[in-house]
Formats: C-alpha cells, sequence, structure tokens
C-alpha cells in the first residue's frame, strides 16, 4: 500500500446536471475508482453543513495529480474545487462504523437506480453538522479470492451477476458522525438503505473510550491478592523470587491500567479523532487471520480400526457459511455503490451551481499563441494562425468581455513591437483597428499600447479635437463617392427605411453637395450667411437641400449651384463637379413643384438629419485621416463612438449609425486594398465589444469577414452582449467562428444555443454555461484548423499588471 503524506481536498460543486445513463455512470465511476486508489486511500465525505449538503473527496496528492477528482466530478455532474474542511471533524460529539453482521442472504439490484436519488436522500436524512464518510482502496488479489468464495457460497450460485465482482471494484469502510449514537445509528441505517445494490446487513460499533490496558487495574489488583493469600497456601516448594516476580507483574498491571483510565494511554476513540482533526480518515484494514471458507451440509464415510477389524462409519458435517472474508468494518463494493454519496444534485440545499471541469486539449496547452487562462490543465493558450479565422465572445455587461478584448489587443500590440517570427503569428505587418463602444474603454487600449511600446491614434468620433475620418475618401467622381455612402446608409438603417426612391434623391442630392465650395456659396446672391453657410460639410448641405430648413433655402441653394454651373461654363471654364452636382438635383429644381419635391425629399431628410448631429465629425475643419492611410500604414487606431475624453456623448441611434458607417466604409477599403495580404504575410486584426453597433441592417459586410476575410489578412476579434441582438443570419455566422469564448449567460435560449455549438450528444448542457464563475469563460476552438474539444479556464487580469503582461506571454520584454 502507498503511504502519502501530503493530500488534497476537493468539493463537488454543482455543475450540469447528473448523467443517469447506466453504462456511462458506470464508466466514469470505474475511471475514478481506478484512479483514486492508485496511490493510497481516498476518502468521499458528504456532510451537512449551515451552507447546505456538502460533498468531498480527501486522496492523497499524487492521485489528485492522475485526475481522480476531476474524474468524479464528472461521474457525479460537478466541479472540483480544492478548498480545506470548514470545520474539524473530530469536534463530532459521536462517531460510528459501520460493521458487517452476519444475516441471512440479502438481494439488492442496481438495475433502474437513479444515482440522483442517493444525494437526496442524504439530504433529507442528515441533520446539520452529521457527516458520513466513506474510505476506499484497492483489494488484494488474496481478498478477492476468499470474498468469491465466501459470496459465490452465499448467493447459492457459481456465476454471480454482482457489483462486487467488478474489475474496479473497491474495499470500503463507512465512519459518520452525528450528535447522538441514536442519530449515527439513525444516519448510517438510511445510507445503507439509500446505497444502490447494498445487500449485507449491517451494524454500528462506537471505539471505545478507554484504552484496553484499563483492564490491568482488576487485573492487578487480583494478582496481588492471589499473591498475597494463595501464594502460602500452595503446598509445593516454590523459588523464593516466586512472590517478588508475582507482584511486579501485578504492579505493571496497575501501571498501564492507570494509564489506560487516566488517558495516559490513548483510546481508539482519541487515535480516531486525532486523525479526523487533521482529515486523515484510517483506510479499510486487512483482515488478521485466514477466513474459513464455506461449505455444505454433508455426510462422509469412514473407515476406523476397531478391536483390530476395519469398519465404516458415516460423519456429518453441518453446513458452514464461512467467515466473513473481510475485516468486520470493512466492505468490497462496485463503485457505482457509493460515488453518488458526494453528488451536489439534492435540490437547493446542494447550494450554489457552477459549471463542471472539461479536460483541456492538450494542443492548446501549448504556447501556440496568446496565454488566454489557467484551470486544473495548465496554462491554456489560443492558436495565434487559427485567429486568422476570427474569434467570436460573448459576455454579458461587466462579465469581463471587454476586458478580455482589450488583452487581445495587447497581444497584437506586443507582436507588433516584438515580432517573434513563429509561422501564423501577426507581427509588425499587422494593423489593428479598435471599436470602442462605451468610452471608458479609450484610456485602457492606450494604456495596452503604451505599456507594450506601440503607438496607437484615438479617433473620438465625439471629441473634434481628435482626428475624424474621411467616409467619402474612395475612388471615383463625386457620383460615385456619392453612391457608395448611400449604400452604406442603407446598410445602416436598412433597406425598409431606405427604399429604392429615397436612394434615389440621397444619390443626387450626396452628389451635389460634395460639389459645394466656400466659392460657390458666396456667390449665391442675397443668401441669408447664417443658414447657407460657408465652411460647412457635404451632409449639412444635403440638409438644405432636402429641405432641412425650408424649401425656399433648397431652392436657393439649388440655384446657386446652378448658377455658378452657368456662369463658369459662360466663362470658357466650366467645372465639371459642379456640373454634376447640378445635374444630379435637376429632378428635384428644374421645373418641379414644392408639392412634388416633398414627396422626394421628406423620407431621406430623416436619416441626413440624424447623421447632421455629428456635423462636426463631416466638418471639413476636422482633420480628417483615410482608411487607406490607417491600412496601408498599419497604423494602430481606435475609434471611440462613446462618450469622449470631454465628456461629450452620442444619441443611441447616432452611435449604431456612425459604428455601421465606419465598418462599411471599412470593409470597402480592405476589399480594395489587402487583396492576397495572407500570402503576404499583412493583416488587418479588427477588434470591436459590441458587434450589434458594427452589424448595421444587413449580415454581409460582417459575413465577409468570416467567409472571405482570411485571404485578405483579416483578422477579427468581436464581442456581443447577446447573440439574439444580432438577426438568425448573422447569428448563425458568429457563433461558428473558429473560436468561441463565452461568460455566463443568463439568458437560457443564449445558453442553449451557445451549449449546442460547443459540443454534440449533450456533452455541454445550458446550466454549464448559465453557472460559469465570474472571470471563468467556456473556449471552443481550433489548432491547426482541426477543432479542439471545449474546456473552460479562469481568466487572469493582466490589465492589473500589464507591464508582466510580455513576460507572461513568454516575450523577453516589450520594446521601450
Amino acid at each position: 500500500m502507498f503511504i502519502s503524506m501530503e493530500q488534497r481536498i476537493f468539493r463537488m460543486a454543482r455543475a450540469g446536471g447528473i448523467d443517469t445513463n447506466p453504462t456511462t455512470f458506470m464508466q466514469r465511476a470505474n475511471t475514478f475508482a481506478s484512479a483514486a486508489t492508485q496511490y493510497g486511500t481516498t476518502t468521499m465525505l458528504t456532510r451537512r453543513e449551515q451552507t447546505g449538503l456538502n460533498g468531498y473527496v480527501i486522496m492523497p496528492a499524487e492521485a489528485a495529480r492522475s485526475k481522480a477528482a476531476l474524474a468524479l466530478a464528472h461521474t457525479v455532474g460537478a466541479k472540483s474545487e480544492e478548498t480545506q474542511l470548514p470545520d474539524d471533524l473530530g469536534d463530532t460529539p459521536v462517531i460510528g462504523t459501520l460493521t458487517f453482521r452476519p444475516s441471512p442472504v440479502l438481494r439488492e439490484t442496481q438495475n433502474g437506480i437513479d444515482p440522483s436519488e442517493f444525494p437526496k436522500l442524504l439530504a433529507n436524512t442528515m441533520p446539520e453538522g452529521s457527516w458520513v464518510a466513506v474510505s476506499l482502496r484497492k483489494p488484494s488479489n488474496r481478498e478477492r479470492k476468499f470474498h468469491t468464495k465466501w459470496h459465490n457460497y452465499r448467493l447459492g450460485n457459481a456465476n454471480p451477476q454482482h457489483h462486487s465482482y467488478s474489475p474496479s471494484a473497491i474495499m470500503i469502510s463507512v465512519t459518520a458522525g452525528g450528535a447522538s449514537q441514536d442519530e449515527v445509528r439513525a444516519l448510517l441505517g438510511q445510507f445503507t438503505s439509500g446505497m444502490p445494490g447494498f445487500d449485507l446487513d449491517t451494524d454500528v460499533r462506537f471505539p471505545k473510550t478507554r484504552h484496553s490496558s484499563w483492564l490491568g487495574v482488576p487485573a492487578g489488583l487480583l494478582l496481588a491478592a492471589a499473591t498475597i493469600f494463595g501464594l502460602p497456601q500452595i503446598p509445593l516448594d516454590l523459588p523464593g523470587f516466586t512472590a517478588p516476580s508475582l507482584f511486579a507483574i501485578a504492579g505493571f498491571l496497575l501501571v498501564t491500567g492507570l494509564a489506560g483510565l487516566t488517558g495516559r494511554m490513548r483510546s481508539p476513540e482519541v487515535k480516531l479523532r486525532a486523525k479526523l482533526s487533521a482529515a486523515q480518515f484510517p483506510p479499510p484494514p486487512s483482515r488478521r487471520t485466514k477466513p474459513r471458507p464455506p461449505h455444505k451440509e454433508e455426510t462422509i464415510k469412514r473407515t476406523i480400526n476397531e478391536g483390530g477389524e476395519k469398519k465404516t462409519i458415516d460423519k456429518h458435517i453441518k453446513a458452514f457459511d464461512g467467515d466473513y472474508p473481510f475485516a468486520p468494518d470493512v466492505f468490497l463494493v462496485g463503485p457505482t455503490v457509493v460515488v453518488g454519496m458526494v453528488s451536489p444534485h439534492a435540490g437547493a440545499i446542494s447550494g450554489e451551481t457552477v459549471s463542471r471541469e472539461r479536460a483541456t486539449p492538450p494542443a492548446m496547452l501549448q504556447p501556440i499563441g496568446p496565454f488566454i487562462g489557467t484551470n486544473q490543465d495548465g496554462k491554456a493558450h489560443l492558436s495565434a494562425p487559427a485567429m486568422t479565422f476570427s474569434v467570436a465572445v460573448v459576455g454579458r455587461p461587466g462579465s469581463g468581455k471587454s476586458l478580455l478584448t482589450r488583452t487581445l489587443f495587447g497581444w497584437h500590440c506586443l507582436e507588433r513591437v516584438a515580432p517573434c517570427g513563429r509561422p501564423g503569428y501577426p507581427g509588425r505587418n499587422n494593423t489593428l483597428i479598435a471599436f470602442e463602444s462605451k468610452g471608458d474603454g479609450v484610456a485602457k487600449y492606450q494604456a495596452w499600447g503604451h505599456t507594450m511600446g506601440d503607438r496607437t491614434l484615438v479617433i473620438d468620433v465625439a471629441d473634434p479635437n481628435t482626428p475624424g475620418i474621411d467616409l467619402f475618401a474612395v475612388p471615383g467622381t463625386n457620383e460615385e463617392k456619392a453612391l457608395f455612402f448611400t449604400n452604406a446608409m442603407i446598410y445602416t438603417f436598412g433597406k425598409d427605411a431606405i427604399g429604392y426612391r429615397s436612394a434615389t434623391t440621397l444619390k443626387a442630392v450626396l452628389t451635389a453637395a460634395l460639389a459645394v465650395n466656400d466659392e460657390l456659396i458666396e456667390s449665391i446672391e442675397g443668401r441669408d450667411p447664417a443658414v447657407i453657410r460657408t465652411g460647412m460639410s457635404p451632409m449639412y448641405y444635403a440638409y438644405l437641400l432636402l429641405a432641412g430648413r425650408s424649401d425656399k433655402v433648397g431652392v436657393e441653394l439649388a440655384e446657386g449651384i446652378k448658377a455658378r454651373a452657368v456662369k463658369l461654363r459662360e466663362r470658357g471654364s466650366p467645372d465639371p463637379v459642379i456640373e454634376a452636382g447640378w445635374a444630379a438635383i435637376a429632378f428635384l429644381y428644374d421645373g418641379t413643384t414644392p408639392s412634388k419635391r416633398a414627396g422626394l425629399v421628406e423620407a431621406p431628410f430623416s436619416k441626413i438629419e440624424d447623421l447632421l448631429a455629428l456635423e462636426q465629425w463631416w466638418s471639413p475643419s476636422r482633420r480628417k485621416v483615410t482608411w487607406d492611410q490607417i491600412i496601408e500604414g498599419h497604423k494602430s487606431v481606435i475609434i471611440n463612438t462613446g462618450t469622449s475624453a470631454t465628456g461629450a456623448v452620442l444619441d443611441d441611434s447616432v452611435n449604431h449609425a456612425i459604428s455601421s458607417l465606419l465598418m462599411f466604409s471599412l470593409q470597402n477599403a480592405l476589399k480594395r486594398l489587402t487583396s492576397g495580404w495572407l500570402e503576404q504575410q499583412r493583416y488587418v486584426t479588427i477588434f470591436a465589444d459590441e458587434l450589434s453597433l458594427l452589424s448595421g441592417s444587413s449580415p454581409e459586410v460582417i459575413g465577409w469577414i468570416r467567409d472571405q476575410g482570411r485571404s485578405y489578412g483579416i483578422r477579427a476579434i468581436l464581442a456581443t452582449q447577446r447573440p439574439e441582438q444580432l438577426g438568425p443570419q448573422l447569428r448563425s455566422n458568429f457563433l461558428t467562428y473558429a473560436t468561441l469564448i463565452s461568460f455566463s449567460q443568463t439568458d437560457v435560449g443564449t445558453a442553449q444555443e451557445i451549449a449546442a455549438n460547443l459540443g454534440g450528444h449533450g456533452e455541454w448542457t445550458q446550466e454549464d454555461i448559465q453557472f460559469l464563475e465570474p472571470f471563468h469563460v467556456v473556449i471552443r476552438s481550433e489548432v491547426d484548423q482541426k477543432r479542439q474539444s471545449a474546456f473552460i479556464v479562469k481568466l487572469p487580469n493582466f490589465e492589473a499588471n500589464m507591464a508582466s503582461y510580455p513576460a507572461a506571454q513568454g516575450y523577453v520584454q516589450a520594446a521601450a
């Protein structure tokens, strides 16, 4: 037998549901028993505490390292959490041990038994402060041999079907603690009746409160009295040392007896309590003597020699059931008989639910990309090459999804500054584009870049002191630019909001608005300079042309565009841009009645009015950069559509609109500029903590990133609070990204959808997703384009100490 001084204690926390399929349950129970008994004695303990009914397993450190606790957790639908027992078991008022009691044959089958009923029975039986423990070890071959003979005879069957014949059968001893002997007897009686398939009669033995040496007191007194009064009566001539020797023996007996009475020699109870104080349960003992085998009743003929003559006589031999083959307080059972005792599925009394552990795929424990989190298996990583197939993150507000997104941004900054050069890693030629929807993460994104030694550019939509992005900076004429922006608006607001007629009007007024400049505005005679102003954006002039101030103002501006075109033409220097602008809006203003014009401009007007709330964004006075400059220059930019550093807040509808316009224009630039970048090992990585703001009204743009973006070198790390916000097609696209990371979900439908996506055959349940602990995530990913089994990790808070991040990721240092 192995003896280990070090032991570890795990609590079985409720996680999902227990698999009651008999075959699955037995296989998992056998796996646990094999691992748990490989290195010595393991003890399962169920205790009724103030917090409810809690199950524990206490095992040698070697058994814990062989994942015995994880195997038990999988068997009983739990997650194993390393802990220490909250109370001192040695202080329990009364402790009793289950023992075998000879009885007629009892039969108890395991067929149809629900393993989840055992903990429910204990929950209804155990008073607060009581506990039951089962210590188990591996049986020896000798014990199996004796048991087979005894049990076969007992059942009257040479080939019985019984759990104790399982190759994984275990030797157990059962101990219980409670407030009184009656309570312990009742508890152990209920315990044995609840063990599925247990068919032996039992009794309860309580450890002796005195050491057996106390018997030396009466024995010593009797011996002394016999020496004093009886020795002289003996007629024999005894040696002279007889009396002194007898007095010495009597004295020794008295001394040891007094030691036993006064507690100087520890009683079995004291020894047991001392062990329990350290959560050490004694192993199931072995039988000290060889058991006598059973035999049937029979009559045998014997030949005897009587008076010189041989006679044959009959000798009757009574039937004998045989000695119990083990120590009285030890039983041989199949693992399925007892493992259910620590199952945390006794209802509400089993306490809070968490998600049960799964083994981490070995490939994801290798340094193949960013170190993402830790679990019982070690440090888990995401595959850097697999991130070219995109990463989806799902988490409710406050779960940590934004922190995770920023941490992955930090890793990409680190790769830009100190590229490791491994295949599939993004390296230095990697444009970073982070969309921040709330505003409070901007400073943290900046801190990641600065700490890693990378330069970042902040584009704050609500802050005119930061650069803007010129969304009209696409190749082509003003008419082509207007068509592009009209399509961007359709993506943003939807085809139902912008139909064919509205789209035609928008394209026309945008073409004209792009032609307007300060010289043209100043040429309009009699204009109100407070209304038709110089230095405004195309969005403002489109607003005026859509009768945003009045039809009269719209007509005045349109006539000004026409007059300027005519004047320049008459001078012999026609301006094709202004000519095209007037041609675009002629159907609105050349001979069209105000009422007819109102019908054409009314619908598109509201959409331009929404965007005009961001005039400072569109204004020509704001410094601009283009997507082309950002992408081809491999810049790192943080685009904030949330609250700015100055405190300016965008309306939610405006936030959604500008985010969608930015995403549409970004995709356009990516399609134009990055074809073939994957082969050139150039990348663009997009980060967003709320995908629904970028997705507009249709799934095509975000879907393109997953379906075609990889060949363009696009890597997307996109997060959302609730997948149902995305619409069926985009949701399906999003949840099938190569890497899916989910925090806890409260919505049942979302939890079910994620669980189904993680693995088939019911391996993951909605409870697994709903009861993930804070800052824990479930990850389903790929390595070498091979799907890996999903697993759970705890996310380190790298953001609390960014300076240590390079070393944690295996980089020597970030560049200064």
